[in-house]
Formats: C-alpha cells, structure tokens, sequence
C-alpha cells in the first residue's frame, strides 16, 4: 500500500479560518475514499499565510512545511512511491515554468507522484518525458503563473491610484481599517484601548500580560475580546496608529508621537536585550509535548501544543500554547486547577529515561531497514518494466505468427526477459526475507548518533511522532503514566515527582540543572546523573 501525504496552503493571513483549509482536506479525503485500494493516508502538511510565488523557490519551500518535506525526501525519510495529493498545482507552486518545473523534478526524482485531487490527475515521475503529460502540466502552471502576476498588478495599481487620489485631490482611501478607525477614517469607541495598550507596554508589560489586562478592562470591546496576544507588537510598531498610511498621515492618530516613540524606544531596548542575553535555542525535546486538556486552536481534534519558555538563565519551563495565545484562564487546563509552567527538566528527565528508549527501538525497526526496502522498490519497479515488456513481446509474437513471419528474434527476446524475472523474483524473496527477519529489540547506531546533532534528533522523534502528555501534573507516553510533579524544595533546590512507572515512590530528579545538560551538549556521567543515596539499584538501571 503506497502512503498518502496530503499538502494544503494558503497565502494571505486573511485567509485563517476561511473555508479554503477545509475544502482542500475534503477534496483530498475524498480521493483517498476513492483509491483506499491503493493509498493510505500518510501524513498532513498544512502552511498557513505562505505564498508560492514569492522568491526563487516560494515562501512555502524556503521557510514552511513543504521545504521541510522535501528536505526529508531527499534525505531518503519519506517512502519512495508515495503520493502528494494536493488541490490544484496552484497550491504547489505559482513561480515561472522553469523554477516550477525545478521544484516539480525534486518529487520526480524522490520518486513521488503528485496528485491534483480536484480534477484527479495524476503526474507520476515517468511523465517527465511524455510531451503530452508535460504540456498540460505547463499549461497550468503558466496559467497560475500569469494570475497571479495579474493579481500582484491589479493591487499595485489600486494602492498607486488611492495614493494618488489622496495626494492631488485629499481623497481618502477606501481600505480595511484598523478596529479603532471608522469608515471616514474618524477614530471610534474602541480608541481609547489602543491608548492604554501602548501605556501598558511603556510601563514594561508584556504582550501577554496586555492582553489579559485588555479584556478585563474593555469586556465590551468585541475587538479587544478576540485580538490574539501577538497583534500587540505589531500595532505598536505600526505608522498607522498614529493616522500614517504610506508615510502620508491619513486618518485620526489613536496614540500621540510622544507615546508612540517611548512604546517603539521600549520595543527596541527589550528587543536589543533579549537578543544579546538570550539566544534562540533550538530545544531537543521540541514540539514533542501536548497539553493533556486543551485542544488546539487551529485543530480541535488535536492537543494544544507545549511550548518551552527560558527567562534569563533560570530553568526552562512548559507552557501551554493554548491557554498562552488565548491570554486567559478560561482554558481547559486552567480550569482544572493545573498550574501555569511545568518544569522542563522533569518533562526531560522523563523522556531520558522512559520514552526515549521506546522512541529510538521504534526508530531502528523503521529505519534500519530503509536500504533494503529502497533495493525492494527498485526491484518491484524493474520487475513491473520486464513484465510490460514481456506482455508487449508476447503481443508481439502472436502477431508475427498469424501473419506467416519469422518469430525466432521475438522468441530470444522473450526468453531473454523471463531469465531476467525469474532472477530479479529470486532477489526479491532474498530481500523480504531479509526484511522479515530483522531484530525489533536492537537500537542501531544510527539511532544512537542521533544525538550528535541536536536539529537531527528533534527532527527524528517528530517523524516518529512522539507525544507526551501533560495532564493533571503529571506527564503521559502511549496512554502510560509516567513520573508526576509534587513540588521544589527550596532548601535543597531539588524538583521531586511522584514515579508510577519503576518505584511507586516520591523521588528528587537526579539531574543537575545544567542548561547544557538539557539541550543535549553533553552526556551525563553516573555520577552527575543518579545520586545513589537516594536511589535504589532498579533505578539505576534506568541509565543504561
């Protein structure tokens, strides 16, 4: 059964939570309804606001989920023979012919057929030379291609033409406005809240923190209500708070120049700080943790994300995303009473020794195998030629013969290929039988190097899926308890949690809270990771 990954994007962040995602997904369910013989579905990759025209090789490829998938293809990750089913080619690219036919040879060669579900064409990596596939292929794409320059004109001329018209004749012009704006660009009721969020900001709250504040202030200001705690920088970076629209002032300022210069001289100092004293990191254990109440905000049948926090050279700590981006204690999490961090260096120590021994077994049987199942692959495409072509010898042949010709060349040709088949079938039950017989309980050392690249690593036990659950403090791997959180002793400085896997007991994490320890830069010794005065010999075991 060939796997079935499925790509949807839109461009414009005005496009979020419009139809457009879910029309993609259905289409693309409904193709795999039609081909469940044939197709299972693999894995979604979904970006949002990322366009496929801009840049060399488009927004989506240079930074989002399908670079990313690429990446893993030409890494040989992905199964050679799948399918990428996605609505029209316009959602794959909307460059030039040239660079659309690059990045279309990339899947090609992967040896991936891509689908457009909405007329159900399949383009399989053989079509690369079929001058009538091709055609029609380049058709589409030189037909997206030029609307979407037409597009990019038509609102080039549209702003150059209200610039215009407001330099020379004083016409404002007709646009989306901000919330605190009315039509005639005359500030409204909701003024005054933009006023008190460059306050709040000047006063060194952060984006959060002004959000929660926000909505407690003005709880009848439906834009305040519903305004995502990340919007706040962007409006006190913006012209257009003070009425400036294309460095031209246009409409009511909400904020004066003396407020507007001490929010933007704050943002610039803070930004300066963070950037000098705190590095971005990239977290081994990375998007690998779920809030065990709350459901995402862009996918209710998924678990709200945990993101990881560091302030300064404290520990780093796990939030969840959900009730983070909400800015409110109306999530599910908070309403049960769970608090608002959880402290990474358990959520570590929990996976060094309980989940990662299951995810690297779970890795080496899936790719250990990687380079028999390519050989497998190729045998099965090489058998499927041989036999076309003996079934096109074998046509062949029954039409020389009942034409009176000579068949002796057809006969040798036919022998020819049946030799061939017969060697490469015997290669094959060689290969499977290899596959078979290939030892689950073994963590290769392939799979034991991966912690020699921390980017590799998270990007291995993504692939693979892994999901801990954090729920009711304590922290879940494949609907197992784990270890719980019980609380910090300050005297001794010591994080404790309860285990419900190995010794049903409260216990102090036998890790020293070393940054570089938690980021994978070096491997404890016995002695920094277990002290065994506190630890029994089953524990110890844990370690190896």
């Amino acid at each position: 059964m060939r796997k079935a990954y499925l790509y949807q994007r839109f461009s414009s962040a005005a496009q979020i939570n419009n139809s457009s995602e879910d029309r993609q997904l259905e289409l693309q369910m409904e193709w795999l309804e039609r081909n469940s013989d044939r197709a299972e579905l693999a894995k979604s990759i979904f970006d949002e606001a990322l366009s496929a025209s801009k840049g060399e090789v488009g927004e989506h490829v240079a930074k989002g989920k399908l670079g990313n998938f690429l990446k893993a293809l030409e890494d040989g990750k992905i199964e050679r023979g799948s399918f990428l089913l996605i609505e029209n080619i316009s959602r794959l690219t909307r460059l030039n012919i040239t660079s659309s036919q690059d990045l279309i040879r990339r899947f090609w060669d992967a040896d991936i057929t891509i689908v457009t579900v909405a007329d159900g064409v399949e383009f399989e990596p053989q079509h690369g030379n079929d001058p009538i596939t091709m055609s029609r292929l380049f058709f589409e794409i030189d037909r997206h291609h030029k609307e979407i320059q037409w597009h990019k004109k038509k609102i080039s001329y549209s702003y150059q033409k209200r610039y215009k018209d407001f330099q020379q004749h004083g016409i404002v012009p007709k646009m989306r406005r901000p919330f605190w704006l009315d039509k005639n660009g005359k500030l409204n009721r909701y003024a005054d809240s933009v006023k008190r969020m460059f306050e709040l900001y000047c006063e060194g709250k952060g984006q959060v923190v002004i959000s929660r504040t926000l909505k407690e202030e003005f709880p009848d200001y439906e834009p305040i209500q519903k305004m995502n705690p990340t919007t706040i920088i962007r409006w006190i970076t913006s012209d257009i708070v003070k009425g400036v629209w294309r460095k031209q002032k246009m409409f009511d300022a909400a904020v004066d120049d003396s407020l507007y210069i001490e929010a933007n001289t704050a943002h610039i100092e803070r930004y300066n700080k963070h950037k000098s004293s705190n590095p971005k990191r990239t977290w081994p254990l990375s998007g690998l943790f779920r809030c065990g109440h709350c459901s995402s905000s862009r996918n209710s049948k998924e678990n709200s994300g945990m993101s990881i926090q560091q302030t300064g050279n404290s520990l780093p700590v796990l939030r969840c995303s959900y009730r983070q981006r909400k800015a409110s204690n109306d999530a599910a999490c908070a309403a049960y009473g769970e608090p608002t961090t959880f402290p990474y260096i358990l959520a570590h120590w929990f996976f060094v020794s309980v989940v990662q021994k299951k995810a690297l077994l779970k890795y080496s049987s899936k790719n250990s195998d990687i380079e028999l199942k390519k050989e497998l692959q190729e045998i099965n495409v090489e058998i499927s030629k041989l036999q076309k072509g003996l079934d096109e010898s074998r046509i062949e042949y029954l039409k020389l013969v009942k034409s009176g010709k000579a068949v002796k060349f057809v006969i040798g040709v036919i022998s020819e290929i049946e030799s061939q088949l017969d060697e490469l079938s015997n290669k094959k039950s060689e290969v499977e039988y290899e596959l078979q017989h290939t030892n689950p309980f073994i963590i290769t050392p392939e799979a034991s190097s991966l912690i020699d690249n921390v980017e590799k690593f998270n990007q291995a036990m993504r692939e693979l899926d892994v999901k801990i659950f954090i729920k009711d403090r304590t922290l879940y791997y494949e609907g197992e308890k784990g270890y719980e959180y019980t609380r910090y002793c300050k005297k001794t400085q010591e994080f404790y949690y309860f285990d419900h896997v190995h010794m049903q007991r409260e216990c102090p994490i036998p890790m020293k809270p070393d940054i570089k320890v938690l980021m994978m830069e070096k491997v404890l010794t016995r002695k920094e990771a277990v002290d065994s005065d506190n630890l029994d010999d089953s524990f110890l075991m844990q370690m190896f």
